[in-house]
């Protein structure tokens, strides 16, 4: 709560959007958010949510035209809210094979139970003060989960500690380096674009392959390259290194 106020008082702008998680979804932080004009908010709400039967927000959902993805929507306006349903029939798909399995597990599976449980699965719903398209709400919000892996990412190649944190210098120094991680992972990866790579591989297989990407020396002044896979060393070739 501290971190929103110090930001809605010290940076934030008019128009802004601040987009969250579902521990961000609170009665106090968005009163905040609302007492800051013209500031918008996009938070998913939990699947447990009273919200989600009371306004019927599950029910006449349609398809959305979003590239390689099987996905259902609708909008709900209620008041000066906006409620954006998403279903991704895959990601339903899977949840429902785990929850088969954990029902299995424990002997009590009962369908009619079974189904009343899945009916919420894939689904990710969302809280606004501000009209958006289905489709934007969709990129925003998986844009800000491939920031967010792009941290862990990093950090997982510097091989950074996981420790927790226990004061504001931790904090500061912990979003510094997050900061610093931002700014060098979508340098390569506007690189990656540039050179056409992106088309046909991920940022984090790119990553992966030049994991074994080595030189190596006998005299310390002569460097050859280590022997390498076929695709690995063309990768190398297209990247100059």
């Amino acid at each position: 709560m501290h971190y929103i106020e110090d930001y809605l008082e010290n940076i934030a702008k008019n128009d802004e959007l601040i987009v969250g998680d579902k521990g961000y979804w609170n009665s106090k932080i968005i009163k905040k958010i609302e007492e800051h004009k013209k500031m918008r908010y996009l938070f998913p709400i939990k699947r447990s949510s009273k919200l989600i039967s009371a306004n019927n927000l599950m029910d006449n959902l349609i398809p959305l035209m979003i590239k390689d993805r099987n996905l259902l929507g609708k909008i709900t306006n209620i008041g000066n809210k906006y409620y954006y349903t998403i279903k991704d029939l895959d990601i339903e798909a899977n949840e429902r094979k785990v929850l088969f399995k954990m029902s299995q597990k424990k002997n009590n599976f009962e369908f009619q139970k079974f189904n009343d449980e899945t009916i919420n699965l894939g689904t990710i719903i969302f809280e606004s003060n501000s009209k958006l398209s289905l489709e934007d709400v969709y990129t925003i919000y998986s844009q800000r989960w491939e920031i967010e892996e792009m941290f862990r990412f990093y950090k997982n190649i510097l091989e950074l500690p996981k420790t927790g944190v226990h004061s504001e210098y931790s904090l500061y120094t912990t979003e510094f380096i997050n900061y610093i991680s931002l700014i060098i992972s979508m340098r390569v990866k506007n690189e990656l674009t540039r050179l056409n790579l992106a088309e046909k591989y991920s940022y984090n297989q790119i990553i992966n392959y030049l994991k074994s990407f080595k030189k190596q020396s006998s005299n310390g002044v002569d460097w050859r390259n280590t022997k390498l896979l076929n695709y690995i060393e063309k990768l190398a070739e297209i990247l100059a290194i």
